[in-house]
């Protein structure tokens, strides 16, 4: 982990009084530490300070840096979770895959049949779970055989998986529509800057599309989360859940008013209800 600016001035601090030549350059006490003999904006400090800066920028960009090949190692190893979502959204549909050569067919994509745009994977008992979606014209994900396509792009994405995955892993495949999110909300606003309550109500509305948006594809739903976005819209001053429930088209209604977070079944949500009270 990168260290703190504070950290690193510190560090040099310590190595400053320590050091024989310094001491008896600046007439130093080993026994007394760099900030009780010198000043907060002595010459030696604001270099020191400088120093940790840039040290501080060094190493927290080394860190990112590792960060982003670790992740790029994870995506690039066969079998692992990483290559499977990298694979997924290398599918074209409408190739004959049983005739597909796996380097030209990589090597040469098509965009325009590539439909997977959101991926997620995870291992389970004996294989893994993929969840897969489209985009729709606004970019958010749509499940696979959306329209008058029934099953021919689940099918096709699912022959292929199978086609290319590793052998004996049992693989099942997940594209659904979108959890709906009912959500009750008690809201205190300043009236001053909102013309009208619907106003207001469609500010709420609007934050809470916002926060949906803004998970990331299989992330989790967190209801504090959502508050601290409603929070920070001007004229709101407070905000609190009083239900959320979410549903799904295999079972009703799950309560999740008093869950830490939900993940999503299908790896994304919607605003489907939204009932709002003043106080």
């Amino acid at each position: 982990m990168a260290r703190s600016i504070k950290e690193i001035a510190d560090s040099i601090k310590e190595a400053f009084v320590k050091n024989t030549t310094l001491q008896v350059l600046y007439g130093l006490n080993s026994g007394k530490t760099y900030d009780e003999q010198f000043s907060d904006v002595s010459l030696e400090t604001v270099l020191i300070e400088e120093v940790a800066t840039a040290s501080s920028v060094t190493e927290n960009l080394v860190e990112m840096r590792k960060a982003e090949i670790d992740r790029i190692i994870l995506s690039e190893r066969y079998g692992y979770k990483g290559w499977y979502e990298r694979m997924m959204k290398k599918f074209q549909f409408g190739d004959d895959v049983n005739e597909l050569d796996e380097k030209d067919y990589y090597d040469t994509i098509d965009e325009s049949k590539q439909i997977i745009k959101f991926a997620y994977c995870e291992e389970k008992e004996g294989g893994i779970l993929l969840k897969v979606a489209k985009a729709d014209a606004n970019g958010e994900p749509e499940a696979l055989d959306a329209g008058t396509n029934t099953n021919i792009e689940y099918t096709a994405v699912l022959e292929y998986i199978n086609r290319v995955k590793p052998a004996g892993i049992k693989v099942e495949l997940r594209s659904e529509d979108a959890d709906k999110l009912k959500v009750s909300i008690l809201i205190r606003y300043n009236a001053l800057l909102f013309v009208t309550e619907d106003a207001m109500k469609n500010a709420v509305q609007t934050s809470i599309k916002d926060y949906l948006k803004s998970l990331e594809y299989n992330g989790a739903f967190v209801g504090m989360t959502m508050i601290d976005f409603l929070q920070s819209v001007a004229g709101i001053e407070i905000a609190q859940i009083s239900y959320a429930g979410v549903s799904h088209a295999l079972w009703g209604i799950e309560d999740i008013t008093n869950k830490v977070s939900y993940t999503p079944y299908s790896g994304y949500l919607i605003l489907d209800e939204l009932s709002i009270t003043t106080q």
